[in-house]
């Protein structure tokens, strides 16, 4: 085949709790759903089963019932999700480690103007030079990667470590918010989970919105991700041992990809490993973190009304759980699961939600919430204390799992 860390300690379960809707409450919605008929909108034939709202439903001259129709395996907007998921709590930036701290004042004396003001090539720019003073850490081998995608070939890079194989094999979907990211500012992150997990992995450069939008990223993850399962053994990987992992909308990608691999009958993942992950892009206030931790904290509430902007082609695209896994109605019979949110992280709540539905579904889950730290340490190129920690745990769950 051709190819064009510290000691910690356990970081406590921070119980979260969620009301889901009833069965017959799903029955109900679907008896109201109808369909589009005819004029159903050209992107809807890319999810398969049921449709999105299109531009006739929307203005309303078409025949859509009621809400928007969805897959079977989705729980939308207008079914009751959480009536009492969590109570507000008031966010103390005293409670913030000291070295974070520093970054966050750092970030704010330097007075950078906002992504969202800027052309997305100079934002991506900015991204990878901010990762470029980083001294790479050493693996075995790394090579270019060529793979066969859905919209042509998929861009990724290849690490072996240098211990003896085979080693299991985990694939990398970076985070950004669907916009930003590529394989040189996860160059880093993929080189530590080669290093630390003991593991060949493979660093995908999915298609990123605006230029390709939902569902573009996600066809890009399940491709590369089913390539992997099967030239495994090409990386000196073991294709019976393979992982998928990603942070924040890299966690997103991973979870739909599990799902996606549950629903197509294989192959069979050894784990999803998902980091402070997306799992829900529709508009509202049902996640008190998301206003608590909305500004001042690195990542704010603007910064993700953009990605999801540039993301989402269309509004009703947030409801399908292709862009929202926290909607899937059914979430058995997934791989084991890692996942690890920030205590003052926007997206500490949803991803709180998404690792307790996991376990009632009867999934192993491992699930860490750091206290006193941000949304993105595991790739700050500050390398903060909590990021390092982040590291340990993550790293640790991936060699037990790939070790089983």
């Amino acid at each position: 085949m051709e190819w064009s860390s510290s000691s910690t300690a356990a970081v406590p379960y921070r119980a979260t709790s969620i009301l889901m809707t009833s069965p017959a409450d799903a029955s109900a919605l679907a008896a109201r759903r109808g369909t589009c008929g005819p004029h159903d909108s050209v992107p809807a034939a890319r999810f398969g089963r049921g449709t999105v709202l299109c531009e006739a439903c929307r203005a309303g001259h078409g025949t859509l019932g009621n809400g928007v129709p969805m897959p079977d395996d989705a729980t939308p907007d207008d079914l009751r999700v959480d009536d009492v998921l969590l109570d507000d709590v008031r966010l103390d930036a005293a409670r913030l480690d000291d070295d974070v701290r520093a970054h966050l004042a750092a970030m704010e004396a330097a007075a950078e103007p906002p992504d969202w003001t800027l052309p997305i090539e100079t934002v991506r720019e900015r991204g990878r030079a901010a990762y470029a003073p980083l001294r790479p850490t050493a693996v075995g081998e790394v090579q270019e990667v060529q793979l066969p995608g859905p919209g042509g070939p998929i861009p990724a890079r290849a690490y072996r470590p240098a211990t003896d194989g085979p080693h299991g094999t985990v694939v990398m979907l970076h985070g950004g918010g669907f916009a930003l990211g590529d394989l040189e500012t996860h160059d880093e992150a993929a080189r530590r989970t080669c290093v630390g997990a003991d593991a060949a992995v493979v660093s995908v450069d999915y298609r990123l919105a605006p230029e390709h939008p939902f569902p573009a990223g996600v066809d890009d993850a399940e491709s590369a991700t089913r390539w992997a399962a099967e030239w495994a053994r090409d990386l000196g990987g073991d294709p019976e041992r393979l992982i998928v992992t990603g942070d924040s909308a890299g966690g997103n990608l991973a979870a739909v990809v599990a799902r996606r691999f549950r629903d197509g009958g294989g192959p069979a993942l050894a784990g999803q490993a998902l980091v402070y992950p997306v799992t829900d892009m529709r508009p509202g206030e049902r996640w008190p973190s998301r206003r608590t931790a909305a500004t001042g904290f690195g990542l704010t509430r603007e910064a993700m009304d953009w990605f999801g902007r540039l993301y989402l082609a269309e509004e009703a695209h947030a409801a399908h759980p292709d862009a929202s896994p926290i909607v899937a109605s059914d979430l058995s019979g997934l791989p084991p699961a890692f996942v690890l949110t920030a205590e003052f992280d926007p997206l500490r709540d949803e991803g709180d939600a998404y690792a307790r539905r996991l376990a009632e579904a009867g999934v192993e889950v491992e699930h860490h919430v750091l206290p006193g730290t941000i949304h993105g340490i595991l790739t700050n190129p500050a390398r903060l204390r909590s990021g390092e920690v982040a590291w340990r745990l993550l790293t640790d769950w991936i060699r037990a799992r790939l070790g089983d």
